[in-house]
């Protein structure tokens, strides 16, 4: 899943973007001026799916960890990043936010408005316009990919690589969440 978040920075400044393992979120991305306060969930039981409650949870959890403040400041946004698909909702990547997509929302928009706690700064109209869904179903084959590309490498050496990847984030986030 972080290969998705380094996807996003790299495309959008030209260089590595700034990430946060365990920070706010499960990863924080800094890109620029933007902050992607970002929830990476995996599913490996037999459902293969996500459903569109989860997804409300998962962002109403996220948006309620932003100020006052951040909300008016626009510049923090919301991403969750799925090894499955969402049952009823199509992904937006980091091309748009949920509300900028072609998607009906209505299903989403009613489950995110009964998450949202009535004393909350935000409803359901903001958290939509400030949230990405992203779906990557095989993170360890696209690190792969885009490190032999990049590092112009065999991808024997780049499964290497991207595998070493995966332990030093995975222990960069550990680390991080025990402090």
């Amino acid at each position: 899943p972080y290969t998705t978040l380094f996807r996003s920075g790299w495309a959008q400044t030209g260089g590595a973007p700034v990430i946060v393992p365990e920070g706010v979120e499960d990863a924080t991305l800094h890109v620029g001026e933007r902050e992607y306060r970002t929830q990476i969930k995996s599913r490996h039981d037999p459902r293969q799916t996500f459903s569109v409650i989860e997804v409300a949870s998962y962002l109403a959890k996220t948006a309620a960890n932003i100020s006052a403040e951040e909300w008016l400041s626009e510049r923090v946004f919301l991403a969750l990043v799925l090894e499955r698909p969402v049952d009823g909702l199509s992904a937006t990547g980091w091309q748009s936010t949920l509300a900028d997509s072609m998607i009906d929302l209505s299903p989403l928009r009613q489950a995110l408005s009964k998450q949202i706690s009535t004393e909350a700064q935000f409803d359901a109209d903001n958290v939509l316009s400030r949230a990405y869904l992203i779906v990557e179903p095989q993170p360890l084959e696209r690190t792969v990919d885009i490190v032999a590309t990049r590092a112009n490498l065999l991808p024997v050496v780049a499964r290497i690589i991207a595998h070493e990847l995966r332990i030093r984030a995975g222990k960069c986030a550990d680390d991080n969440y025990m402090r």
